[in-house]
């Protein structure tokens, strides 16, 4: 392996549009108009749903530097959207409005995988998504025949969307379960070599999936950038959380990067990833996960790979330790939210107002 590469990343996180009193708002137009006079346009766009907006880091060499841009970012844009009496929410399901009062942005692309299966557009649902740099595309298969196994993981750390409609109904990450019925969804195959993809595209062309960014897996490869594309993150709070799962995914790319030439055994059957993945959207960090027949916690398990990664010669050393951290005290969205619900009642306004200051923690 060529010890030279940076492992450069960028960062996506979307966000959804609310008016003063909370509802979900189709203005996400006239967000990029204030913020296209000041800011390249790439860095804020639009994305599925006219009421969601999404913005983008660079490229960049270390965790520190990415965060830095998404707090200018979120705060670029949370201005843009407070000029028009608007706010924006780090949620991945807006805990309140019907999903159905977001407008779909009609390109003839989305509208093709809608119509196919391979993408749902009934309903408002963000994302934020990580993208690490691996130039070779052999290379980068055999990373992610390993990363795939992290999925769980990943998922039980980032999961922030517990209610809709005001309903907690036992499920953590509504936007995982929402996209369970989707063809396209889901860990990836693994696969022999980079050719093999497109027999799994051809398997998905019935749901009008055409090329590889046509795939909504929880990691994606990409062929019009060299890079491995994490998908499977809820949005996160605060551009803290966002930034220990970037750098846990940057280390694990790193670790297995660094060792395609050892031999590899999968820590878990496929079943026990598929069941692992539903138990880490259902119930977070305490899912119990089973591994080789054995049942741990989600904790453990992440702790265990966390320690890995520290010994070694870390990238993120300091990310990693607040990451074990997070992890050891629970804090995920998803129970933050759930602490505005007292007796089954939720507290809408109390909980709208904790997700706008957690948007512009350590933005300022």
């Amino acid at each position: 392996m060529a010890e030279s590469l940076e492992y450069r990343f960028g960062i996506e996180e979307e966000f959804s549009i609310v008016d003063a009193d909370g509802n979900l708002v189709n203005r996400v137009y006239d967000i990029l108009d204030v913020a296209q006079k000041r800011q390249e346009p790439d860095s804020v766009k639009s994305d599925l749903h006219e009421c969601m907006v999404e913005i983008s880091t660079g490229v960049c060499t270390s965790v520190a530097q990415a965060a830095g841009e998404l707090v200018n970012l979120r705060r670029f844009a949370g201005e843009a959207a407070a000029s028009l009496g608007l706010r924006l929410l780090p949620t991945s399901i807006h805990p309140t409005a019907p999903m159905s009062d977001g407008k779909l942005v009609e390109t003839d692309r989305y509208l093709r995988l809608i119509v196919g299966g391979a993408l749902r557009g009934d309903g408002v649902h963000n994302g934020m998504h990580f993208h690490v740099e691996i130039p070779d595309p052999e290379e980068r298969v055999a990373v992610v025949n390993r990363l795939r196994y992290h999925i769980p993981e990943v998922v039980a750390i980032s999961v922030n969307s517990p209610f809709y409609l005001g309903k907690y109904d036992g499920v953590k990450s509504l936007r995982f379960q929402y996209y369970e019925p989707v063809p396209s969804t889901g860990p990836p195959p693994v696969l022999n070599k980079w050719e093999e993809l497109n027999v799994w595209m051809d398997k998905l062309a019935y749901s009008g999936v055409r090329e590889l960014r046509d795939i909504y897996s929880d990691i994606r490869l990409r062929d019009r950038f060299p890079t491995i594309e994490v998908r499977c993150f809820d949005v996160q709070r605060t551009v803290g959380a966002t930034a220990v799962l970037a750098a846990y995914v940057r280390s694990l790319v790193r670790y297995y990067h660094r060792r395609l030439g050892e031999s590899f055994a999968p820590p878990m059957t496929e079943d026990e990833l598929v069941e692992n993945r539903r138990a880490a959207y259902t119930r977070g960090l305490e899912a119990e996960f089973t591994v080789n027949g054995d049942s741990l916690p989600c904790v453990e398990v992440i702790e265990a790979a966390v320690s890995d990664l520290l010994a070694d010669e870390p990238i993120e050393e300091e990310h990693l330790v607040r990451l074990n951290e997070f992890v050891k005290a629970g804090e995920t969205g998803a129970d933050r939210q759930l602490t505005f619900a007292q007796g089954g009642e939720l507290d809408a306004a109390g909980l709208l107002e904790d997700l706008e200051t957690a948007y512009y923690e350590g933005v300022g």
